[in-house]
């Protein structure tokens, strides 16, 4: 099955994730994360911060309006989304267990 979040393995792995507690550790290391706009360096930052925090490797998807910071957990992409504001900064907009990016 192709469907986000549908499978039997995909439902399994999710409880998993929110079982151990991965957002609340998250939130709770980085506080900031809900509140503040970030600078595209600043965002950056954050990525190798987050790699340092024994969370898991984490990638970057960058483009224009936003960037995806993501991971691998069995059959899922869990992610953390931030997009660009008016003013030209980024906001965490939050947390998905499965990201999938378009073509």
């Amino acid at each position: 099955m192709f469907s986000r979040r549908q499978s039997p393995e995909q439902q399994t792995d999710i409880e998993a994730l929110k079982d151990q507690g991965l957002v609340d550790e998250i939130k709770q290391r980085f506080p900031q994360l809900v509140f503040r706009r970030f600078a595209l360096h600043e965002v950056r930052s954050f990525f190798v911060e987050l790699n340092g925090a024994e969370f898991g490797k984490w990638f970057l998807h960058e483009r224009a309006d936003h960037i995806i910071l993501y991971t691998t957990y069995g059959s899922l992409f869990p992610a953390l989304r931030f997009v660009k504001t008016v003013e030209g900064a980024f906001k965490c907009s939050g947390f998905c267990f499965d990201v999938r990016f378009g073509a």
